[in-house]
């Protein structure tokens, strides 16, 4: 068993999810691990974020409606909160990139990596992400967040790149932004996924993860 963590807060669930697959990884993982080793992390970090939801009241019953989903979630919008309702869809928990074979690559995230992606998205573009319940479901385990409405028209690409630059990213490929300084990736960072209001790009739905330059060579190889 990993040690108790209190509080239901993405960071909460995080050290939970990620105490359960083993000691403490680095951003490495999504360079070296095996597939047949990553496909084990996937089933023990399911069993431990199905604990972590009984420990701290959020398994949930029912996943909500989908309004206007997308590959990874279904979404809706909660008029009461004006809040948007995010589910994962099982049994993915998300994307991440990964290295494969000499390429960077898409691939389903583990819970803990899709936990680290939210949690990073709130310090790097100051969201409110936060986590409601966990659904158990035929394909397995969603993931339900919410997070605040954005008013604001699509962002440009040339306004992303400003953005992205005063926050210390530099653009590494297509829609994609690295922060040396912090080891973190921005990916699918386009007009879609960015909105742009009272002076200021909002970014939403961007895959953030850690990495390397190691990582960021190979991506700029991989096209």
């Amino acid at each position: 068993m990993p040690p108790s963590h209190s509080g239901d807060t993405l960071e909460s669930a995080a050290a939970y999810v990620s105490a359960g697959s083993g000691p403490s990884r680095s951003v490495s993982k999504y360079e070296t691990e095996a597939v047949a080793e990553r496909a084990e992390r996937y089933q023990i970090e399911h069993q431990f974020l199905m604990e972590w939801a009984r420990q701290n009241n959020k398994l949930g019953a029912e996943l909500p409606p989908d309004q206007k989903g997308g590959a990874e979630h279904s979404v809706f919008f909660d008029e009461a909160s004006q809040r948007w309702i995010k589910a994962t869809r099982p049994p993915g928990f998300g994307e991440v990139k990964i290295l494969h074979d000499g390429k960077v690559v898409p691939s389903l995230a583990t819970p803990s990596e899709y936990l680290e992606r939210l949690i990073l998205s709130n310090d790097i573009f100051h969201d409110d992400i936060r986590i409601e319940k966990i659904v158990p479901t035929h394909d397995g385990l969603a993931i339900v967040t919410s997070q605040s409405n954005i008013v604001g028209e699509p962002a440009t690409s040339d306004q992303i790149e400003s953005a992205m630059r005063q926050l210390g990213f530099e653009k590494v490929a297509d829609e994609s932004f690295y922060s040396a300084s912090r080891k973190i990736l921005v990916t699918d960072l386009g007009s879609r996924n960015a909105a742009f209001s009272m002076g200021h790009v909002l970014p939403f739905d961007a895959m953030v993860q850690p990495s390397t330059p190691e990582f960021i060579f190979s991506l700029k190889l991989s096209g």
